[in-house]
Formats: C-alpha cells, sequence, structure tokens
C-alpha cells in the first residue's frame, strides 16, 4: 500500500465516520491529524475539509 492509497483510506473512512449521527471525536481528532487536516469543533467545517481533501485526490475527468 502506497501513502497515497493509505490518505485515501484514512479520508475516506473518516468521511464515513462523519456522517455518523454521533461520530467518535477521538477517532475523529486522530485521523484528521494523520492525514494532516486541522481538527475543528465544527462538524460541518470537519466534514468540508475531509470532502475537499478527497476532492482533491481524483484524477481530472474529462467532459466530453
Amino acid at each position: 500500500m502506497t501513502t497515497q492509497e493509505s490518505r485515501e483510506e484514512i479520508l475516506s473512512f473518516l468521511a464515513e465516520e462523519l456522517i455518523k449521527p454521533e461520530p467518535e471525536e477521538e477517532v475523529v481528532k486522530s485521523y484528521m491529524s494523520k492525514v494532516g487536516l486541522t481538527y475543528s469543533d465544527d462538524p460541518v467545517e470537519r466534514i468540508n475539509l475531509v470532502l475537499q481533501a478527497l476532492h482533491f485526490q481524483e484524477p481530472d475527468k474529462t467532459i466530453i
């Protein structure tokens, strides 16, 4: 597993965790730190940061 794959897996896990009604805050803090994201108490800001990070991991898409 490459570092890039590992980062993508962590970000995907974070996205899943953050959409739960009651995410495990300590897990979220730990995993956000692992991928270099700043933890926020604001749940909307957290999911936004994770989704933005995931978005930049996607390859460029060509629209025909």
